[in-house]
């Protein structure tokens, strides 16, 4: 916005004269098309200045604030709101996130890392990787169905990411509820 050839250390209060703004000296710094804009805008003579930030609907700055400007969220995630749920408890809440994120220690994620290793699934002998261990080794399979079963609930073998097979199950009837024992399941079964 300003003059890139002008002096940058001016103040608001050296573009501020006889109680109104100095268009003429901010129209040596600042381009034409914004002196008008700023010009326009009031002062409350009566009051004393303060700092205000615009990113707080207070108007106080905070470490909080300005986090949540810098950072990068992931967006809402519904299907994560769930392993939060005060029903659950935290080691569980924390696996859940796990296993949604890849970031559980199955011989597949080692052999992304660079560490390879005899990659064998201990029920089968198959690569062990979150797919298979979760969603299309036998034995998972059948706990799935098991679970399933109570809820009318199908699995099927083309049911390739666990956050799919999650949702599904989260939504499978309208019946659901936050907190209900029917999303907290799919949370508990864990391969044996």
């Amino acid at each position: 916005m300003l003059n890139p050839l002008s002096s940058t250390h001016e103040k608001v209060n050296d573009f501020w004269t006889n109680r109104r703004w100095d268009v003429e000296k901010f129209m040596r710094v600042v381009p034409l098309s914004s002196v008008h804009r700023i010009a326009a805008i009031p002062f409350d003579l009566s009051q004393d200045d303060k700092a205000w930030w615009n990113l707080d609907p207070t108007g106080a700055f905070t470490i909080k604030s300005a986090w949540n400007v810098v950072r990068q969220t992931a967006g809402n995630r519904p299907l994560l709101a769930d392993f939060w749920s005060p029903n659950v408890r935290p080691t569980i809440s924390i696996f859940g996130w796990r296993i949604v994120h890849n970031f559980l220690p199955v011989d597949a994620r080692f052999k992304s890392k660079g560490v390879h290793l005899a990659s064998k699934c201990p029920c089968c002998r198959e690569e062990e990787n979150l797919q298979h261990v979760f969603l299309n080794s036998e034995a998972i399979r059948e706990v799935w169905g098991y679970f399933g079963g109570f809820f009318h609930i199908t699995t099927t073998p083309d049911t390739c990411f666990i956050t799919i097979m999650l949702q599904h199950w989260k939504v499978s009837t309208p019946f659901f509820s936050k907190g209900h024992v029917r999303c907290l399941i799919p949370l508990l079964i864990e391969p044996s």
